[in-house]
């Protein structure tokens, strides 16, 4: 018999390689039609091969986890783009909100929600930053989402295993 922890993480990688190898065909496709086009061979290219694929991993963790709890995969989606497209890109601005706003609590609010949830956008801009040929100047984006996928899939792993079916 297959554990549940199978079942996630089976879920997880399947998904995650389904969506890597999709990723790198578009990618390899994109690179090579420019270098014959416009002879245009930037290897820094394929590098964003590795940040896209992270990037959905880390909110492919969020997916299984609220789709766990809520049994919606709606819902689950509908969380997932207010991050990739909302709150993260705002957070990237707290300090400048804490400053218009004023507030001892909003600023800690900011915060708190910046150091949880996963840093798309940096992951983004590290991303361009990359294919640039400019490298990696901070870390710290790349180990916290790292960490958010990490804590979700286990509490993925764990919720599943003790819920009765």
């Amino acid at each position: 018999p297959v554990s549940r922890a199978q079942i996630i993480l089976g879920k997880f990688f399947g998904g995650f390689a389904v969506v890597f190898l999709n990723i790198a065909y578009l990618v390899i496709g994109i690179w090579f039609l420019l270098g014959v086009k416009f002879g245009v061979w930037a290897p820094e290219m394929l590098l964003s091969i590795i940040m896209i694929s992270f990037t959905f991993a880390v909110l492919y963790s969020l997916i299984i986890l609220v789709g766990i709890l809520t049994r919606s995969s709606i819902l689950a989606m509908m969380l997932t783009y207010l991050i990739f497209f909302i709150l993260s890109p705002v957070l990237v601005f707290r300090d400048k909100i804490s400053i218009l706003l004023d507030s001892d609590f909003t600023e800690y609010l900011l915060d708190g929600l910046y150091y949880i949830i996963p840093k798309t956008a940096e992951l983004s801009t590290i991303n361009m930053n990359v294919v640039q040929g400019l490298g990696i100047d901070e870390y710290q984006p790349i180990i916290t989402s790292f960490l958010f996928m990490i804590l979700t899939l286990a509490l993925s792993i764990t919720i599943f295993s003790k819920k009765d079916y």
